[in-house]
């Protein structure tokens, strides 16, 4: 009889320690969890609002341009603060923004007959990104599109100055991405004066001119400082806070210890 005895103890103390783990496991997924955020800035400087002075090749009239960016410095993501409770997951949210600003595209081309036009085109596009451990894992585009045209008004030889402008309204975009503690972040916006022609239309039958020079500026609408553009990491960090966390080993350790006392009156 000893052993069924045995194995109606046994079998007894292991239904009581699984209905213990069942209950924990229940009275757990009651208690809520509770979040805090931390957030990361950008750290970016203001840039220089005027693309350098283009240059133009003079045997093919083709415009070179030219880029301006900055690199943010470079943050640790920190650790969950244990002070809040028990951690349970974390993740975070990666929000771009931009100020709106005026691009204006200026060219000069050279006609001497009435009629005569300069046509000319350009992209200033730009991108924000955020790099994780030095990998670009977001980043949001921007870009406006100039198109200067200018018609000559005399027969005579005459530079003639063509200018666009165009507006960029504010953005801001905003995504999910995967982060860990310890991962390092920094951000990044680069600006490229992109896709640029020139040409002078001999349309009022003169000699075809030549187009000379271009330039490129940006104008901030929002104050006085240079174009702002930027962004943020939200890091959210999920938690069962004290003493719910404590009270749940509690009540799991004290399930054991009635489990264990009544194997042994068994």
């Amino acid at each position: 009889m000893r052993p069924i005895r045995a194995g109606l103890v046994i079998a007894t103390g292991m239904a009581a320690v699984l209905s213990v783990v069942v209950a924990t496991q229940a009275m757990a997924a009651a208690v809520a969890t509770e979040q805090y955020t931390v957030t990361l800035g950008t750290g970016l400087r203001g840039f220089t609002a005027d693309f350098p002075a283009q240059t133009v090749n003079p045997n093919t009239g083709v415009f070179t341009g030219s880029n301006v960016n900055d690199t943010s410095n470079r943050t640790t993501v920190p650790a969950f603060d244990q002070r809040y409770g028990v951690f349970q997951n974390m993740g975070g949210i990666v929000a771009f923004y931009g100020y709106p600003f005026e691009a204006t595209f200026s060219v000069e081309g050279a006609t001497d007959t009435t009629g005569d036009k300069v046509v000319a085109h350009e992209d200033v596009a730009g991108t924000i990104q955020m790099f994780v451990n030095g990998s670009s894992v977001a980043s949001t585009p921007f870009s406006v599109s100039l198109n200067p045209s200018c018609t000559a008004s005399n027969n005579t030889f005459t530079v003639i100055l063509c200018p666009d402008q165009q507006k960029q309204t504010y953005f801001s975009s905003s995504l999910p991405v995967a982060i860990n503690a310890g991962d390092t972040i920094n951000f990044k916006y680069n600006m490229t004066e992109t896709n640029i022609s020139c040409e002078v239309l001999p349309i009022g039958g003169g000699t075809p001119g030549v187009c000379i020079s271009g330039n490129t500026g940006i104008t901030d609408l929002n104050n006085i400082k240079d174009p702002e553009w930027g962004g943020t990491l939200a890091v959210t960090y999920d938690y069962v806070p004290e003493p719910a966390s404590l009270s749940l080993l509690g009540f799991g350790l004290a399930g054991l210890v009635g489990a264990r006392r009544q194997r042994r009156r068994a």
